[in-house]
């Protein structure tokens, strides 16, 4: 759950260090401009979504309840 640019400070010390943010960046523009996700985005996502949307976060959480009354 970190965005281009906070992965690029995180590699900083790492030699290779301008490819490899690179690489990341290409990776998530295509991903965007192909309206595609990979696994991480659907679990980044969906907490997102979980976070700004309380409705949403309430029809989940009961409709996968362990509570089973019954």
């Amino acid at each position: 759950m970190i965005s281009c640019d906070d992965y690029a400070q995180m590699i900083s010390t790492n030699p290779d260090h301008p490819k490899l943010a690179d690489a990341y960046r290409t990776y998530q523009e295509i991903l965007k401009r192909d309206n595609a996700m990979d696994f991480d985005d659907l679990i980044c996502n969906t907490v997102q979504l979980f976070r700004q949307d309380e409705e949403v976060l309430s029809y989940y959480q009961d409709r996968f309840s362990l509570h089973h009354g019954g």
